[in-house]
């Protein structure tokens, strides 16, 4: 009689063997199976390299892109956001570089996301028409601690030698109506009691317009004439300053129209500059150490000003007041120049006509967009 050890039909046998092949795949991955598994430094490594190409590909798309107001141009502030980005992968790759950070793939494959959605959001920006700034007017609320910053400039204030200076201040105004001293525009600062007046201020004194030049010997020179009738509207104000005439002589416009003419008693007091570092404000007053004076400060709106190193004729400020003459900045004889009639792209770097100077808005001012 014959034995049988095991009873294993065959189908049985078919089954078992595709079990075994199957528990044998499963044991691998494919890479497991087919290849030698990466080391820590390896993958370190290759991860160095992919952020050392990431860096290069940013830094291509920002130095060959073009910035500026035309189509096709980016914003300048859109540079920052590749600027940003590139510093934030160099902080990561030089960490790496020092064996001080190690990235895991989840961590890589995040930066790479992360890094496209950058370059995808500054390519948004790309221009699609000329910008045109919205026109607007800009009301400046002195009162309220508001003023316009237009820099420190010896030449806002120096015209020559001493005795000898003429220049020429002109612009539009819009002015709330306060009855006090109010500064529209000024270099002018004043401590009599430490032996300080010095420069020149644009400013309403009791219903009067004025011109207050700080001059020799602690005086003043304060021409002028009355303004009544003239408050929260747009007027064109120029003051023409003369020294060469025999003593510090002033004329003043309104609306291209000569409406005061006066000159100084006393020859010997010529105009005093301001040396003191202050800068040149409109809408408020400073001290001698640059702190502003809101009890003489002013609300209201300015556009088109320019200071100019001549004694501009009563025919050149009929023309600047009718737009017959256009200020390009061009001017050989235009020191400084600000249109203010249009919201900028910075409030804290205005720049004027000429492209040598710029001016900031500090505390309460807002833009009235004009409507097309």
């Amino acid at each position: 009689m014959k034995t049988k050890l095991f009873n294993i039909k065959p189908q049985a046998i078919v089954i078992l063997s595709y079990l075994l092949l199957a528990l044998f795949f499963v044991g691998c991955s494919e890479d497991e199976c087919q290849s030698t598994p990466i080391n820590a430094n390896e993958e370190t490594e290759i991860f160095i390299e992919r952020l050392e190409s990431i860096i290069t590909d940013i830094k291509s798309l920002r130095d060959e892109s073009t910035y500026g107001e035309k189509k096709g141009d980016y914003p300048e502030t859109s540079k920052e956001l590749l600027d940003n980005e590139i510093t934030r992968l160099e902080e990561v790759l030089t960490k790496m570089k020092e064996n001080s950070k190690k990235l895991t793939a989840s961590e890589m494959d995040r930066i790479i996301i992360e890094s496209n959605e950058v370059k995808s959001n500054f390519k948004s920006t790309i221009r699609l028409e000329d910008y045109v700034p919205a026109p607007a007017e800009l009301y400046v609320q002195g009162r309220e601690g508001g003023y316009i910053d237009f820099g420190v400039h010896p030449e806002f204030s120096r015209f020559g030698n001493d005795g000898q200076q003429k220049f020429t201040v002109e612009f539009w105004l819009k002015l709330d109506y306060i009855d006090q001293t109010t500064y529209i525009l000024s270099t002018f600062i004043e401590n009599y009691a430490n032996g300080i007046r010095k420069g020149w201020g644009v400013n309403k004194w009791n219903g009067r317009f004025r011109m207050t030049y700080g001059t020799k010997d602690l005086d003043l020179f304060e021409p002028g004439y009355s303004f009544d009738g003239n408050y929260d509207k747009w007027v064109h104000v120029a003051i023409v300053t003369d020294e060469t005439l025999g003593a510090l002589t002033t004329k003043m416009y309104l609306n291209g129209n000569e409406v005061a003419s006066q000159q100084s008693d006393k020859p010997d007091r010529y105009y005093i500059s301001n040396d003191n570092g202050i800068p040149m404000v409109a809408f408020t007053q400073l001290t001698p150490e640059g702190v502003t004076k809101t009890n003489e400060a002013a609300n209201g709106s300015m556009k088109h000003i320019h200071i100019w190193s001549t004694a501009k004729t009563g025919e050149e400020i009929q023309k600047l007041y009718s737009g017959e003459t256009e200020v390009t900045g061009e001017e050989p004889d235009l020191i400084c120049g600000w249109t203010l009639n249009s919201i900028p792209k910075d409030n804290n770097n205005i720049k004027d006509l000429t492209g040598k100077y710029t001016a900031k808005l500090i505390g309460a001012y807002q833009w009235n967009e004009i409507p097309n």
